[in-house]
């Protein structure tokens, strides 16, 4: 076979590639070689150590080739991904829903004086690898946000209810906590979740452990480059007429309620899976207590806002696992906010 060298095509017509499936790729490659894969319905070439797809490329100032193909699933609900045959990994963010916000401690004749907790974020899973199997079906599940105190389904003085999980394939994000309620006792805790739930305004012995995150407390290492990440809920150590705390969020724990203090949601984190910078699961805001009108702003990443007084908490922005902000003092039963659906994304 003649090798051609420095050969210049002066023509209109079409040069025509080799053709095969992926199975009939060489099997010893070498940089250069290109040919169309009739699998995948595109071009491709070998850099050296991989097939790369041309069609629907960018190339970045390093002369990186980046395939961008993305699958969104934004919709509360169970769904099917099935793998394209040829594909033998993606990378994908897994976002639970988040943690609802607590109510007030208002009641009939009750002035309602200590503010609700913000939600946690539901729980955050990155994974820069993760190997699939061409043709091959896998479960998605994009989780709710939990409803917030006060709520119907929720009704009266009463915590957060818990995010519900998402997940894609093997990789779980659990919901995050619902937010505690004002005063103490055993409702005013945080719920544990993804990030965990902060803990109610006012009461007594107010000091025990608040919502804490199941996921992890602080970042973990689940294997290869999949990471799953939660924070804790803020404690709320005064006595009466208080905000609430901050619910946690993916990137930090929630800030501690109190006399005339704000009380934010922990930051959630970013992913730039989507090629853009996106911050998710944040922690809902603590609501603010009758004493001070002091309002908890919701952490990055869709955090609902705590309200000030005699207000409703904020829900959780749509599709990003933020937790609902925490009800206000001043008042009847304030409802907390409910928490932000998750989303779960795909990229090959």
């Amino acid at each position: 076979m003649a090798t051609l060298s420095t050969t210049v095509i002066d023509d209109t017509g079409f040069l025509h590639l080799p053709k095969g499936t992926t199975a009939q790729r060489p099997g010893t490659p070498v940089s250069g070689m290109m040919r169309f894969n009739t699998d995948l319905n595109c071009s491709e070439f070998y850099n050296g150590t991989a097939w790369i797809q041309i069609e629907n490329q960018t190339v970045n100032s390093t002369g990186e080739i980046t395939k961008s193909t993305i699958h969104v699933f934004n919709q509360v609900g169970s769904y099917t991904f099935v793998a394209p045959v040829g594909v033998d990994a993606v990378q994908v963010l897994v976002i639970a829903g988040g943690g609802g916000g607590g109510s007030n401690n208002g009641g009939p004749g009750s002035g309602g004086t200590d503010g609700g907790a913000g939600g946690g974020g539901g729980g955050f899973v990155e994974a820069g690898y993760f190997a699939i199997t061409g043709g091959t079906s896998y479960p998605v599940v994009v989780g709710a946000g939990g409803n917030g105190g006060g709520l119907p389904g929720n009704t009266g003085q009463a915590p957060g209810l818990n995010g519900g999980n998402s997940n894609f394939g093997e990789l779980v994000a659990i919901g995050g906590g619902g937010g505690g309620c004002g005063p103490g006792g055993p409702v005013a805790n945080g719920l544990n979740g993804g990030s965990g739930g902060g803990r109610g305004g006012g009461g007594s012995a107010n000091t025990g452990v608040t919502g804490q995150a199941t996921q992890s407390p602080q970042p973990f290492a689940s294997g290869g480059s999949t990471r799953g990440w939660g924070y804790p809920g803020g404690l709320n150590p005064n006595v009466s007429a208080y905000s609430g705390s901050g619910g946690g969020g993916a990137g930090g724990a929630g800030y501690e309620g109190g006399n005339g203090r704000p009380a934010p949601g922990g930051q959630g984190r970013m992913s730039m899976i989507t090629g853009s910078i996106v911050w998710y699961s944040g922690g809902g805001g603590g609501g603010a207590g009758s004493s001070v009108d002091i309002q908890g702003q919701g952490g990055l990443g869709g955090g609902g806002k705590g309200n000030g007084y005699n207000q409703a908490g904020t829900p959780g922005a749509f599709s990003s696992g933020g937790g609902g902000g925490g009800g206000s003092g001043g008042g009847p039963v304030t409802n907390g906010g409910i928490g932000g659906p998750g989303i779960v994304i795909v990229r090959y």
